[in-house]
């Protein structure tokens, strides 16, 4: 069974930032949310955050350890999209649970599980509770993390 954790190590860079932050690099990854809204028939009306992470294997000591999934979280506290892109193959499930508050009980409850692969696109209603998984057969999880607005195409 997966158990929930709190703390893990990691390494981001914010490649576009809800104050209007752009990193320098961000153009290289636009056509990732161009393909991501196209596929899914969506229209972009705002970007609210593009972000890189890395996160490491370093969590477990033994192969037979259960995976443990980090903070369940929401990335915004309004309605929009999240849009994950693993950038490479791995282990370390993304979790999509069914919580759209935090529940009074601290008990989240399973919706999803998206397992990494390269080139795939996990996109959901950002309003879920959702947390990510550190590797453990693996050494590294690549992911973009992309949040925005965006209206079905008619």
């Amino acid at each position: 069974p997966t158990k929930p954790s709190t703390k893990t190590p990691a390494w981001a860079h914010l490649l576009y930032g809800n104050d209007g932050t752009r990193s320098d690099y961000l153009d290289q990854f636009t056509p990732v949310l161009e393909g991501t809204l196209a596929k899914a028939n969506l229209k972009l009306t705002n970007v609210i955050r593009m972000r890189l992470g890395f996160l490491s294997n370093t969590r477990y000591n033994y192969p037979s350890q259960p995976y443990y999934y980090n903070a369940p979280h929401q990335d915004c506290d309004f309605p929009h999209y999240t849009a994950v892109w693993y950038m490479n193959d791995t282990d370390g499930p993304t979790w999509i649970f069914n919580e759209k508050e935090e529940p009074e009980d601290g008990v989240f409850h399973k919706l999803w599980k998206s397992e990494p692969a390269f080139n795939k696109v996990l996109l959901f209603d950002g309003m879920h509770y959702h947390a990510s998984t550190c590797p453990k057969a693996r050494p590294t999880r690549l992911a973009l993390t992309m949040n925005f607005t965006a209206e079905l195409v008619t």
